[in-house]
């Protein structure tokens, strides 16, 4: 089982490559990075969450330390 991590998925390709990633049995968990899921910008990677058991959608604004601090904290 694969684990990915996705970022800037509340829209365009970041979006696309996840509604892509929740159809496929080979992927375990997604992790749907986005600087405010709270937005209406977010809305529809929320919403997929909602209905995608294997999705998670994270605040997550890209600094240096950034992924080894989502790592911890998700492993």
């Amino acid at each position: 089982m694969v684990t990915v991590l996705v970022t800037g998925t509340n829209q365009g390709i970041g979006f696309g490559i996840v509604q892509q990633l929740a159809k496929r049995s080979d992927v375990s968990q997604i992790f749907a990075t986005v600087r405010d899921p709270t937005s209406s910008a977010s809305a529809e990677v929320v919403e997929l969450a909602k209905t995608t058991k294997n999705l998670h959608v994270i605040k997550m604004v890209l600094k240096e330390d950034a992924i080894a601090v989502l790592v911890i904290r998700y492993l």
